[in-house]
């Protein structure tokens, strides 16, 4: 089953239609995600300069992995945090590593009147496969002469059919219509819990760049739901910094420009611009371990150093 992104349109009001409209896109971030990441465990893809960058990158997606059902709860903290000043944002800052707040507050939460048992029993499987991905990631990582694409691509590739059919079916459950058994009160308690389950343990460094990397262009204005300040500052300036180097060049250009309509059961162009390739390449040798994504200001590379040079190679297609 494919979920099918809703056009692009300001976040529903409605608290019911909130909750799913808001997993869609957190899920298709993960399928972005996952569809680089095969894309890239073709040897002749990655060069070994290249290497632990890459690693960098599949650990972020297995930790957004982990983290996905905090989405909408860390979004509403951000939210908060900017409207109430630079010094309580401090706070988001110092906080780290989340587990599956699902499990934690929304699987509780729905299961005194829903029965989400099944997609319990599908996390169990999920997050198994994924902690011996990072596990397998971390031993890469301390030494990169040992790094087995096709082993780490025997490890993604099952985890591939339970991991969409999970996402699917969970956006599918929590229609509307299913959640209106609970008041909207009770909706917006939820919320709140998963507010304070993000405020103990977000990981906004490591995640909220990666996601905001793989929203598609057309959909970056509505979603996530940060203010202005957030988006083109403070996530790419300050969040950002630390992990610079996963959003080594290929993957991020790849990334943003990819289509909306660009699906899990659908083929990934190798390039959105084929002809391109050579200046692409070119920028590519020389941006190892920088930040590029493409679709708006806020997008610029990392590293203001390289600003000229990818302004001028890809300046034409900011929007």
């Amino acid at each position: 089953m494919t979920i099918t992104i809703p056009p692009p349109a300001l976040a529903p009001k409605d608290g019911y239609d909130l909750m799913q409209w808001t997993m869609i896109h957190a899920h298709e971030v993960i399928k972005r995600g996952y569809e680089n990441i095969l894309l890239y465990l073709e040897p002749a893809r990655l060069p070994k300069s290249d290497t632990y960058n890459f690693l960098g990158y599949c650990l972020a997606w297995a930790q957004l992995l982990k983290e996905h059902h905090d989405g909408e709860g860390q979004q509403r903290f951000l939210f908060h945090t900017c409207l109430t000043g630079l010094l309580r944002f401090r706070a988001i800052c110092l906080t780290r590593g989340t587990h599956h707040s699902t499990e934690a507050v929304v699987f509780p939460f729905l299961n005194k009147k829903l029965d989400f048992h099944n997609e319990i029993d599908q996390h169990k499987v999920i997050f198994s496969a994924v902690e011996k991905i990072i596990a397998t990631i971390n031993l890469y990582q301390a030494d990169t002469s040992a790094y087995d694409p096709e082993y780490l691509k025997s490890l993604m590739v099952p985890l591939r059919e339970p991991l969409y059919e999970h996402l699917d079916e969970e956006v599918v459950h929590l229609a509307p219509e299913n959640l209106k058994v609970f008041t909207e009160d009770e909706i917006q308690g939820m919320f709140h819990d998963m507010v304070q389950w993000s405020k103990r343990n977000g990981s906004p460094f490591l995640t909220l760049p990666f996601m905001r990397c793989h929203v598609a262009p057309e959909f970056k204005a509505f979603w996530p739901q940060f203010p202005w300040f957030l988006r083109v500052v403070i996530i790419p300036w300050v969040l950002a910094w630390r992990h610079s180097g996963i959003s080594f060049s290929t993957l991020m250009y790849y990334t943003a420009i990819i289509s909306s309509n660009f699906t899990s059961t659908s083929d990934p162009p190798l390039r959105a611009f084929p002809e391109e390739d050579e200046v692409h390449e070119t920028a590519y040798s020389t941006s190892l371990n920088k930040g590029i994504i493409i679709g708006e200001w806020e997008d610029l590379p990392l590293r203001p150093a390289l600003l000229f040079t990818h302004i001028t190679q890809f300046g034409s297609h900011l929007n």
